[in-house]
Order: structure tokens, then C-alpha cells, then sequence
């Protein structure tokens, strides 16, 4: 691809590292101009963030908001346009995880509000937002999101997957018809920050130090041998949802796990 040659303007939320950064950095590649979104406090790692997709000949902007919150949401994606033009892709990356380990009696209230606020209310403003403005658009559009492929004791505690999972069918039942995909991917065990510190790990451990963590305290349910994944792996797959190649795949949870589990 020309360097000159945009396909338009992507949106990744929880962008300043791990999964988030790994994607925004492939989608800069594949030609797309990027809006970076993380939390405050992470306006550094975006900014070095930004500087490295603009090295690549791709336009930038840091957007600091909240995903739970529904002005954030509408302004991060009236700024999207404003500053990169047509709104193509949105990737609903940014989650947040309990502590591995954390046993379902002990888990606070708090704690568990604040995952179903993020890694849910997040997924919803963000996918209808950016649906709204690609159907005003009357372009083709990509939605993706996080998310987990089977319930298990670390799934955050039973059935909210289950409510996130019915409003990713329904989006995507309903944008069909407009010509925008929603899809998901559900990562295995990928080395990320987050990761690191869900597991309560030293950051300088190996990345086979982490992955003998993981089956030590148990977190792999399957029997199987267990895979340390990087972002990038999660990036390639990303990719391709945000692609035109993928129009005819909607409504899928795909994971990308490193067979931790199949189906």
C-alpha cells in the first residue's frame, strides 16, 4: 500500500499498552488514521504512541475519556471525525480483569460493579456510538470488541459474558443490513501489563516464568498445555476483522487462544 493511501479513520479504546497498542499499530500499517483512548493517566504512553504511528505516515489523535461514561463516548467519536474524517473501524478494546486468583466468595462488590461497567457498558457505548455515525456515514464499517469465548471460574464470575455476548448478536443482527460487521476476539493468555497484574507477577518475570504462574495457580481449566501468546497475535487477527476482506463474517467470537481450549 501507498503510503499516501488512507482507508479512513479507527477508533481503539484502551490503546496506551498491551492488546490496545499492538492493534493500533497494525491498523497504522494497514492504512488507517488512528484515534488513540485510554483513561487519564496514560496520556504519555499515548503520546509516544501517537509519535510512532505518525512516523509511519498515519494521522493521530489521543483522545482521554471514559468508556463508561456516554458523553465521553459521543465527544471521542464527534472528535474522530472532526480530526481524521470517516469513521471506518472501532476496536472496543479496553477492559479490565479481577485478579487471578481472586475466589468468587471474596470477590468485592466494588470491584465487580467496576468490570460489568468497563468490560460491558464500555463494549455497548462504544459499538452504538460508532454504529450511529457510520449509519449517518452510509459507508461500510467494522466493529470489534474484547471478549470471552466460555464462562470459567475466571471469567469475572458467572453469566455477565453471557449478557455482553446476546448484546454483540443483537448489534450484530441489526448493523448487518447497513453493511457493518461486529465481531469479536477472544484472547488466550497473552502477555500484557494487564495480564501482570491480574496475576500479581513480578514485571520482570520471563515470559515462561508467567506461563508456569498461569498453570500453577490453576487459570487454565483445560488440562492443556498452556501457550504465553504476545499482543501481536491478537494485532493480525484484528487486522483482519477491520478489513474489507471480512465482510461476510459478522456475529463471531473468534478465539485466538493458542488451542489453551478449541471450540
Amino acid at each position: 500500500m501507498s503510503i499516501n493511501s488512507v482507508k479512513g479513520a479507527a477508533i481503539v479504546t484502551g490503546a496506551a499498552q498491551g492488546i490496545g497498542k499492538a492493534i493500533a499499530i497494525r491498523l497504522a500499517k494497514d492504512g488507517y488514521d488512528m484515534a488513540l483512548n485510554d483513561v487519564p493517566g496514560k496520556e504519555d504512553l499515548l503520546h509516544t504512541l501517537a509519535d510512532e504511528i505518525i512516523s509511519q505516515g498515519r494521522k493521530s489523535t489521543i483522545i482521554i475519556a471514559d468508556v463508561t461514561n456516554e458523553k465521553s463516548v459521543v465527544e471521542m467519536i464527534k472528535r474522530t471525525v472532526s480530526e481524521l474524517g470517516i469513521l471506518r473501524v472501532m476496536v472496543a478494546n479496553a477492559g479490565i480483569a479481577l485478579t487471578i486468583g481472586t475466589e468468587f466468595l471474596d470477590t468485592r462488590l466494588e470491584d465487580f460493579e467496576k468490570v460489568l461497567k468497563v468490560n460491558l457498558m464500555g463494549v455497548f457505548l462504544c459499538y452504538r456510538e460508532a454504529a450511529r455515525q457510520m449509519v449517518q456515514q452510509g459507508t461500510w464499517g467494522r466493529a470489534s470488541s474484547v471478549n470471552g469465548k466460555r464462562e470459567s471460574h475466571r471469567d469475572e464470575h458467572l453469566i455477565f459474558f453471557k449478557e455482553k455476548k446476546n448484546n454483540h448478536y443483537r448489534a450484530a443482527a441489526e448493523m448487518k443490513k447497513y453493511g457493518i460487521t461486529v465481531n469479536a476476539y477472544a484472547p488466550g493468555y497473552i502477555d500484557t501489563p494487564m495480564a501482570r497484574q491480574a496475576l500479581s507477577v513480578n514485571e520482570n518475570l520471563s515470559n515462561e516464568e508467567i506461563r508456569q504462574q498461569i498453570i500453577q495457580r490453576g487459570s487454565s481449566s483445560s488440562g492443556l498445555a498452556v501457550n504465553l501468546g504476545t499482543p501481536e497475535d491478537i494485532a493480525n487477527f484484528v487486522s483482519y476483522l477491520a478489513s474489507e476482506e471480512s465482510k461476510f463474517m459478522t456475529g463471531q467470537a473468534v478465539s485466538v487462544n493458542g488451542g489453551v481450549f478449541f471450540g
